[in-house]
């Protein structure tokens, strides 16, 4: 008996002399490391490697890198350092003082996974975690930067605490703190401030997110203030509720902006003063959703100058699903204007109805928009189309373009273009295949060809009338974005005039051949 006593003493004084030794020295740590690197490496698909190691576990080290790869997806850190504090470990607790590092970079192409998402019905740890100090320097997600991450973190009681959670995405900087409780419904209390300095324009943004994972309340208010010229000052209010886990992503959405430019909040936007009201409602079981929006622009200017031609815009739509994916849409564009400062330019109305294509059960399952089928009927009146591109003068165009898309087939079945005196008539059909076959006679009546070509010299002034038409196919030529027609062009003029001689012209063209009356 006395002998196993002292074995048993032994092993024990053997086993603490080890933990002491991997703990408390650096010697242990880097055993420690190497171990656990040869297991992975031996056992798995993945690869770890550890760089040189300074310091202890009891004390805190300082690491050089780290380096994990599984398939496609690779983690690098580099100059890392780890101050973990032990004392309340045996409370269940451990408490991280310090977990930082200089570099890292996740590199995780993305992949098709076809799996549901299964949410466990809670998540449990086997220990509380208190990450005091979390710092980052920069962070490398599949190439994108960020900058100067920091936060708080802990896992206490299964309620998941993120704290003074900081991040600068390009030049953006961003605060935020949620609270989630790991088991279901996985209730969130969260809010997200974001702020910019754009010029002279300091942007403000704050979301707050009340609710659960199975429904959550959304709540927007944007800023964007001039401090020297309080008349400009932007506000963007909006309001969501998300469902996440059902057939609907949201119950309603509803968006309130004022003074909104686009130009100081996407890269590339136009110029623009907007004041934006829209509402979104779905139906009981989500399978019907009805919306509105009004957009007006108190500054409206050309796209030449950066800006938006658009002084109004009311329209209206009803969004149909079935089997949780969208099966018809119909949008109906009430009002259109363009303007250019105090300048009408124009207004327009659309009506377009959109249906999905048929789904046989051996095709893809993912869903196309382009494929559906589709009615389209738009006019204008008096639109001065200078404001969209530019043009040797202004028009006052009168337009009516009625049409369908069916498989791959689009058709225009009517037509009309009117500027003044002048007329444009014709039908079109094209194929939305390889080589795009195409189908479109065009009927002329006054046109004067330097009126619509920027810097035309007096060879193109004129009065044309007749008919031209186009059976064949377009071809993608030589230079990239290029076409070429492939097929019989028939050109009738009868008439007319060009460079302010008359002119008759009967030309016919075929695959390179051409015909002169």
């Amino acid at each position: 008996m006395i002998v196993l006593c002292s074995l048993v003493l032994s092993a024990m004084m053997l086993v603490t002399a080890g933990v002491v030794w991997v703990t408390q020295t650096e010697q242990g740590l880097r055993f420690a490391a190497a171990q656990a690197q040869d297991w992975v490496n031996s056992n798995s698909d993945q690869q770890l490697e550890f760089g040189r190691f300074q310091g202890t576990l009891w004390r805190g080290f300082d690491l050089e890198f780290v380096r994990w790869q599984q398939e496609n997806t690779q983690v690098e850190a580099e100059q890392i350092r780890i101050a973990v504090d032990w004392s309340r470990l045996l409370d269940q607790m451990i408490r991280i003082n310090t977990l930082s590092a200089r570099v890292v970079r996740i590199d995780s192409p993305p992949t098709e996974n076809d799996d549901p998402l299964v949410i466990p019905d809670r998540i449990s740890v086997p220990v509380d975690l208190d990450l005091h100090q979390l710092r980052v320097q920069q962070l490398l997600i599949n190439g994108e930067e960020l900058k100067s991450l920091s936060a708080k973190v802990s896992i206490q009681s299964e309620q998941l605490s993120v704290h003074h959670f900081s991040l600068n995405v390009r030049d953006t900087q961003i605060d935020s703190s949620v609270e989630i409780t790991l088991a279901k419904p996985y209730q969130i209390t969260g809010e997200v401030n974001a702020r910019r300095e754009l010029d002279d324009l300091l942007l403000n943004a704050q979301l707050a997110a009340t609710g659960s994972i199975e429904r959550l309340e959304l709540a927007l208010n944007a800023k964007g203030e001039n401090i020297s010229k309080p008349d400009q000052t932007q506000n963007v209010q909006a309001n969501a509720v998300l469902t996440l886990l059902g057939s609907n992503p949201f119950e309603t959405v509803r968006l309130n902006a004022e003074n909104f430019d686009p130009s100081n909040w996407l890269e590339g936007a136009p110029h623009a003063s907007l004041a934006i009201v829209a509402t979104v409602e779905p139906n009981d079981d989500f399978s019907e959703s009805t919306g509105n929006f009004s957009i007006r622009n108190a500054r409206p200017s050309t796209v030449q100058s950066g800006g938006l031609p658009l002084s109004l815009i009311q329209a209206r739509f009803n969004l149909s699903l079935k089997e949780q994916r969208p099966e018809q849409l119909d949008l109906w564009v009430d009002e259109l204007r363009l303007a250019e400062g105090k300048r009408q330019a124009g207004s327009a109305n659309a009506t377009i109805q959109w249906r999905a294509p048929k789904q046989l059960d051996h095709q893809d399952d993912s869903l196309d928009v382009l494929a559906g089928d589709m009615n389209f009927d738009i006019k204008t009146n008096n639109i001065d189309a200078s404001v969209l591109a530019r043009l040797p003068q202004r028009l006052a165009l009168t337009s009516m373009i009625q049409g369908t898309k069916t498989g791959t087939q689009v058709r225009v079945e009517r037509l009309q273009v009117r500027d003044r005196q002048a007329e444009l008539l014709g039908k079109l059909q094209i194929d939305l295949v390889d080589k795009v076959p195409l189908d479109t006679q065009i009927e002329l009546r006054k046109i004067n060809p330097a009126n619509y070509v920027p810097d035309a010299g007096p060879f193109l002034q004129g009065d044309l009338n007749g008919t031209a038409s186009f059976t064949g196919v377009l071809i993608q030529s030589g230079k990239a974005g290029a076409v070429d027609p492939v097929g019989e062009i028939i050109v009738d003029l009868m008439n007319s005039r060009l460079a302010n001689a008359p002119l008759k012209l009967l030309a016919k063209a075929h695959r390179g051949y051409v015909a002169l009356d």
